[in-house]
Order: structure tokens, then sequence, then C-alpha cells
């Protein structure tokens, strides 16, 4: 249980950091710590792994829709540069939310 929790821990955490990492290069003019996006991450990061580690059918269904509702949701109205560092920003935090997922996976007994 406690390896279960542990890595729910070091996912949200490791996957909000990805992203905010990746809107911090892409935009020089990005806040110095935007709590809102570490807030968003993390919660974003604990639905995939949740859906992932428990082996929900539809979870990768539901990470690719993700990363394409963000895309079109166009989160940063900043110039195009940005829009697309944040995006790979987004695919690589939900991609690493996926492997902390099958982590999990691996961590549930039986």
């Amino acid at each position: 249980m406690i390896r279960i929790v542990a890595w729910y821990a070091i996912g949200c955490a490791g996957s909000a950091s990805v992203g905010l990492a990746c809107s911090r290069f892409g935009d020089p003019d990005f806040p110095r710590l935007a709590w809102i996006d570490v807030l968003l991450g993390s919660f974003e990061s604990a639905i995939v792994i949740t859906l992932v580690g428990w082996s929900v059918s539809g979870a990768m269904g539901f990470a690719a829709l993700w990363i394409v509702v963000r895309a079109l949701g166009d989160w940063s109205s900043r110039g195009t540069i940005a829009r697309r560092v944040r995006l790979v920003g987004s695919a690589l935090s939900v991609a690493s939310a996926v492997a902390f997922g099958l982590l999990v996976r691996s961590s549930i007994p039986g």
C-alpha cells in the first residue's frame, strides 16, 4: 500500500513538474510560480494515474483525448511557439502520468 501511495505522490509531482518546466521554457514571461498550473497539473496527473493504475478501460483514450482538448482549447493565448511548447509539455506530462500509472498497476498485488 505504501508503494502505491508513493508512486501516486511521485507521479503527480513529477508530471506536474514536467508540464511546468516546459511552460517556463517556452515562455520567458511565464510567472515565477503559477500555482494554478501546478495544482491543475497534479489533478490531471492523479486522474490519469488512477485510470491507468486501476486498469480502467479507455484510460489511454482519455489521455489522448485530454491532449487534443488542451490543443483545441488553446489554453495559452501567447505566441505560436509558446503554444507549441505548452502542448509538448502537456503531452509529456500525460505520458509521464501514464508511466507512473503503469508502475502503480505493477505494484498492486494479485
